[in-house]
């Protein structure tokens, strides 16, 4: 059988406010650069989500009163967003190649959404998926993340932690 040639297209990357996102299914956190595994895996359907680790928190209600997060940024608050100054594209998984080579999906296209809190020096911290595309590329997603630099959050000129999402979308064509 030919090896079907793989392209990855990185349709968006979008820096966003958690916050303004819609409700969305439990998120995964991400441990680190090693992402590892704490669900068993399973067969069948089950089978692209054995990647991911245990739900952390849905709903962050984050405050610069309560817990030094802002969780809403940009328009409509006084906290102006991180702006990244260094960002990475992830590399697409081995696991992804393999089921789209052997056509064990019809899905050209995957997206992950991964939450972050960019603290005051710029740095991503509480790595999180939001939405999950699996076959191993939220960890691909993660990885890339952590190498991202910002500009960190201001509130009245002074630099402030705030949350964030990042969205890659993987397309193969």
């Amino acid at each position: 059988m030919p090896m079907l040639p793989l392209k990855i297209l990185f349709v968006s990357l979008a820096l966003s406010c958690a916050a303004a996102l819609e409700p969305s299914p439990p998120a995964t956190p991400m441990k680190s650069s090693r992402f590892e595994k704490a669900v068993p895996a399973t067969s069948g359907s089950d089978a692209k989500k054995s990647d991911e680790s245990p739900p952390c928190p849905a709903e962050f209600n984050d405050s610069l009163d309560t817990n030094g997060i802002a969780g809403k940024v940009g328009k409509g608050t006084d906290v102006t967003p991180p702006r990244a100054i260094h960002s990475v594209n992830p590399q697409f998984s081995d696991k992804a190649r393999k089921v789209v080579r052997d056509q064990k999906v019809k899905v050209t296209e995957f997206q992950s959404i991964v939450s972050l809190v960019v603290d005051t020096t710029g740095n991503p911290t509480s790595l999180c998926v939001k939405k999950a595309a699996g076959y191993g590329l939220d960890a691909e997603a993660g990885k890339a993340v952590e190498e991202y630099r910002f500009e960190p959050a201001t509130k009245d000129g002074k630099p402030v932690a705030a949350r964030i999402s990042v969205a890659f979308s993987f397309r193969i064509y």
